[in-house]
């Protein structure tokens, strides 16, 4: 009895999770906001005023406009060399609904951008994101000692694809 109850309770809540997440306009379709794009502290344009009910995973790239969730290939770069690197959708989220209320979404702090290959992992800088969009752009510098082969640059939040690059 107390199994066929919780079974019941349970498929309550996610009939009611799902009918609440599909009333919403947009749903489904990522951030529907009219606001026009407007450009972040960083000068990255960014879509909606960032309260979108989707969220998205943390993003890195080279280049400042990049579509999201478009993979790029392995950059191919020299040790020593500097990047422009841009981070988008770094922030915190509240996608249940949030009509409900809630924390809204905040730009993470103080995330350390690394390089890694191998076994070996190197902080290039420590940055944080801004508002609106969890954005953020740092110019960092490959270190001299990198190996010829495959490595990649990620953050400290580690929620994001690692930005792929080859050492020549």
């Amino acid at each position: 009895m107390t199994v066929r109850l919780g079974a019941i309770v349970l498929a309550s809540l996610l009939a009611l999770t799902v009918a609440a997440c599909s009333q919403q306009p947009g749903a489904g379709q990522g951030n529907t906001d009219a606001a026009a794009p407007s450009q972040d502290a960083s000068g990255i344009k960014v879509e909606g005023n960032g309260a979108a009910a989707s969220c998205v995973a943390p993003e890195l790239s080279t280049r400042v406009n990049t579509v999201p969730g478009a993979r790029a290939r392995a950059m191919t770069v020299s040790h020593g060399q500097t990047l422009q690197v841009y981070g988008f959708g770094y922030q915190t989220c509240n996608d249940v609904n949030p009509n409900l209320g809630g924390p809204s979404a905040g730009p993470f702090r103080d995330l350390v951008v690394f390089v890694v290959q191998g076994q070996r992992r190197l902080a290039l800088a420590t940055v944080s994101a801004h508002a609106p969009g969890g954005a953020f752009r740092a110019s960092v510098r490959l270190p001299a000692d990198l190996h010829p082969g495959p490595a990649f640059i990620r953050t400290s939040e580690l929620a994001e694809a690692p930005l792929r690059i080859r050492v020549r």
